[in-house]
């Protein structure tokens, strides 16, 4: 079973690739199960999760403070920072 973990799962591009994966539109790839880190989870998100629970794992936090990440085959970055003043002081960190 082929997994996608996505980080930043609830901004345009991550939700663009769930509703993708929803739409049976990533099965040419052979994903069959969703790993998702979303640090600011919509009410979208979780109804999303809540009815494709077999299929989709939802971790809510910041991906700077897992301490580990579910096993996934292919993973996917589309979390920014979330501070502006923090990207300024240390953009390398970000």
């Amino acid at each position: 079973m082929t997994i996608l973990g996505i980080v930043g799962a609830d901004g345009f591009f991550g939700l663009s690739f769930v509703n993708s994966f929803l739409n049976g539109k990533l099965e040419a790839f052979d994903i069959k199960k969703l790993a998702l880190i979303s640090r600011n989870t919509s009410n979208k998100l979780h109804n999303i999760v809540a009815t494709n629970s077999e299929k989709i794992q939802l971790i809510n936090s910041d991906v700077c403070e897992l301490d580990s990440v579910p096993k996934c085959d292919y993973w996917l970055h589309f979390a920014a920072s979330s501070s502006s003043e923090r990207y300024r002081k240390n953009a390398k960190f970000e």
